[in-house]
């Protein structure tokens, strides 16, 4: 194998140095042909793409959607301190309500004024709505007393639409089913934003508040734009500032740029070939990209301008470079591509894009590294000696001299033992602080505090008692109707327990209608607020009530048009995956006991599906990226030993920052997942570069001096990577997405704990090592 990669090596440089322009162009050409295909790139922001489309929560979701339409709404509140049950305030809903009509995709508007109350009126049965807009002039405000005092004896008002106070409501928008075209979640939520706006600048008093599935859907696209937007800039920003401390010349800023700018428009045209999407998580592909490609321009940059300060000529400076970093950086790309690449197969979609994406992000890196920037070094014009004087590494400077490097080699063999035993330490405390981490997620706080939506969502929990729903999808049996007294009796019994637990404000389903209806029929007397006694009156009641909907409000959405399933909507309090997949599994328990088939589905509870799987995505690909990782190295050093030697400086930081998370109280969401990965494959690259060195140099001298020629002529270029790795990463952390400003916190605070325990721990093993043989 070495043989082989020595043959790769020599015939690459080789040709790189004797042919620049051809091998310049055939790159631009491959570049042209490959960054072509992000012209198919697309982006999706929609609940679909964190699944797999065959995947069983999915395909429920679909049979949900098909029998009784989209759970997905536009959900506006509107508070008012005087009170809500006034000419003035209810003109304001139904403009609202009529305005939303006219919004694309959306297919029906609930209001607590149009709510359909069944009344008697003599021998008179009707189903109205409470209030009639053309009606509103001639209503007195006794008129609308009365229609409060009505409104808030009604269950299902209060337990969706109305506070206990009547001064705050929620105007609901039912978007049309999805199906294979969904709706445009951006474009609606555009056209609410400029109804808010005019209806906010015309009644100053009132408070209006949008919220729901879709408003929340394009807040996560919205924030990953805007996050896209100002971040990358910033990033370029920084690693301008940085590049010009570490090179001080044009050249040594421009040069990674062409890297990066190549490397990222062939990753965007790999994932449009292979069909991925922008999504919220893939958004940070370019952000995490930059930093890997930089990385490698600037082992090339180092490495090339220490040897033009050396007094080497400038094209054996080149040479020297390409071929001193060949080895060590075609390792640190497969090591880090297979850090990504080892999500490729989570069942949480964007994850493994993310994973893909990056993955052969990193390998264009390395390729736009050699057969772009390599090219580009021989073709430029020579650096003369005053000029690549002022050019050389600036970085480390102090302990790049032999002297400090050999009494940092001495420090390291003096305090070996010590050193082992406080690295052990810290990485037993971080495993125990770390045991109590587990994967919980909770979609409001994945936005800053100040964000409009999470004042919104605090507003319905304190005015309403709930943040989300749930949908329970309940089938009858064959030979059963949805309309037979005893199925229905079983689902009120379900009803009934989930009323009864703490975590569930209300409950809504055909039941509800049919005890009204049936109460109604029967003089308003109490008792006959229950089910009807047979199928046949059940069926009459249903035709009755049926009858009396406006056709944008069928009775469809709560008993599907086959009559064999029916809906219950359960308005709920909580709002993290852990507590919220513990109750689900209770429901799914008691629908079982009472010998019902229902499912759980609906938005809410395939939110809080993706948490399985995330745990089941770390473990997964953590085991896959330790294993091929070690296999890599393996496979290169030819040395089990040496493989293992590389890990364990690797896996150290990972254990020291699961315990600094634990500490924080932070919980493991779909951004921190990633974290144990992509480190492992990025943390690594400083020891592969470590253990080259100390392969070449071992041979014919002690371990002091190759320690102090490591510290040297490594430990700078190392230094200088991992502090851009660690700055661009952490440029996360200014973002309003929190997943990902805690994985680029977390990426950033682990990686500088690897070169810690690169520059300190990993010498400090192999001192032990070699006392232990004599040497």
């Amino acid at each position: 194998m070495k043989k082989v990669i020595s043959r790769i090596q020599e015939a690459t440089v080789n040709k790189i140095l004797s042919s620049p322009i051809k091998v310049l162009v055939t790159f631009l050409v491959f570049n042209t042909l490959v960054s072509a295909g992000a012209l198919l790139l697309k982006s999706d922001f929609s609940y679909k793409v964190w699944y797999n489309p065959k995947d069983p929560l999915m395909e429920l979701y679909r049979e949900f959607e098909k029998n009784f339409g989209n759970d997905d709404s536009v959900m506006i509140g509107i508070q008012n301190p005087g009170g809500l049950f006034n000419k003035e305030t209810a003109e304001v809903v139904f403009q609202l309500t009529d305005r939303l009509y006219e919004t694309d995709d959306i297919i029906r508007v609930d209001s607590v004024f149009n709510f359909n109350d069944i009344r008697a009126e003599g021998d008179e049965i009707n189903v109205e709505s409470l209030v009639y807009e053309d009606e509103l002039s001639s209503l007195a405000q006794e008129d609308f007393d009365r229609i409060k005092t009505r409104a808030l004896a009604n269950p299902i008002l209060t337990g969706s639409f109305l506070d206990k106070n009547a001064e705050f409501t929620i105007v609901s928008a039912q978007l049309r089913p999805a199906h294979d075209n969904p709706p445009d979640y951006q474009e609606i939520t555009a056209q609410v934003d400029q109804i808010l706006s005019e209806l906010r600048q015309k009644n100053p008093d009132l408070k209006f508040v949008a919220l729901g599935p879709v408003i929340l859907t394009d807040a996560f696209r919205a924030i990953t734009i805007s996050d896209m937007f100002y971040l990358i800039p910033f990033l370029y920003g920084l690693f301008t500032i940085v590049l010009i401390v570490l090179f001080r010349s044009f050249s040594g800023v421009a040069l990674p740029y062409i890297t990066i700018g190549t490397s990222t428009t062939l990753m965007f045209g790999a994932m449009g070939y292979l069909g991925l999407t922008v999504n919220t998580l893939t958004s940070a592909a370019p952000t995490i990209l930059m930093t890997v490609a930089l990385a490698d321009s600037i082992h090339i940059l180092t490495v090339f301008f220490l040897g033009l300060k050396k007094g080497l000529s400038n094209l054996e400076a080149v040479k020297n470079s390409l071929l001193k970093n060949f080895y060590p950086t075609i390792l640190t790309t497969i090591t880090t591509s297979l850090g990504f690449f080892s999500f490729f197969d989570a069942k949480v979609m964007p994850v493994a894009e993310l994973g893909v994406a990056v993955g052969f992000g990193a390998i264009f890196a390395w390729l736009s590294t050699y057969f772009l920037l390599g090219p580009i070094l021989v073709l430029l014009p020579k650096f003369s000696k005053s000029k690549h004087e002022k050019e050389s590494i600036t970085v480390s400077k102090e302990m790049s001299s032999p002297k400090h490097a050999y009494a940092f080699a001495d420090f390291i063999i003096n305090r070996k033992y010590l050193i082992a035993s406080i690295a052990l330490i810290l990485g037993l405390l971080g495993l125990y602080g770390s045991k109590d981490l587990e994967v919980n997620m909770d979609p409001i706080e994945q936005f800053k505090e100040d964000h409009p939506l999470v004042n919104a969502y605090e507003l319905i929990e304190d005015k309403l008692g709930f943040v989300g729903s749930l949908e329970i999808m309940i089938k009858s049996t064959p030979g059963e109707s949805a309309k037979d007294p005893s199925f229905l009796k079983r689902v009120e019994a379900l009803e009934d327990w989930l009323e009864s637990r703490s975590y569930v404000e209300s409950t809504l389903s055909i039941n509800d209608h049919l005890k009204e209806i049936n109460q109604t029929f029967h003089g308003g007397d109490e008792k006959y607020y229950r089910i009807p006694p047979t199928t046949e009156h059940v069926a009459q009641e249903l035709l009755f009530y049926s009858m009396g909907l406006p056709p944008e409000q069928p009775i469809e959405n709560r008993i599907n048009a086959q009559r064999d399933a029916v809906r219950i909507t359960a308005k709920w309090k909580l709002k993290d995956s852990l507590s919220s997949n513990a109750k689900i599994a209770l429901i799914k328990n008691k629908i079982k006991e009472l010998g019902l088939d229902g499912q759980v589905t609906g938005k809410t509870p395939l939110f809080h599906d993706l948490t399985p799987y995330i745990v089941e995505a770390f473990t997964h690909s953590f085991s896959i990226a330790v294993v091929t990782i070690t296999l890599a190295l393996w496979i290169i050093f030819q040395s089990l030993r040496l493989s293992v030697f590389a890990m364990i400086p690797s896996l150290l930081p990972l254990a020291i920052g699961a315990g600094l998370y634990a500490v924080t109280g932070f919980q493991v969401d779909m951004g921190t997942v990633l974290v144990a990965s992509v480190c492992l494959g990025i943390a690594v690259d400083d020891s592969v570069h470590f253990l080259f060195a100390y392969r070449s140099l071992i041979g014919g001298k002690s371990l002091r001096d190759t320690i102090a020629e490591i510290v040297e002529n490594v430990y700078p270029s190392l230094f200088n990577t991992t502090l851009l790795l660690a700055l661009g990463f952490s440029v996360l952390m200014l973002g309003d997405y929190v997943p990902n400003a805690k994985f680029g916190a977390s990426v950033s605070v682990v990686l500088i704990i690897a070169l810690v325990s690169d520059f300190v721990v990993l010498p400090a093993i192999l001192e032990i090592i070699h006392k232990e043989k004599g040497r």
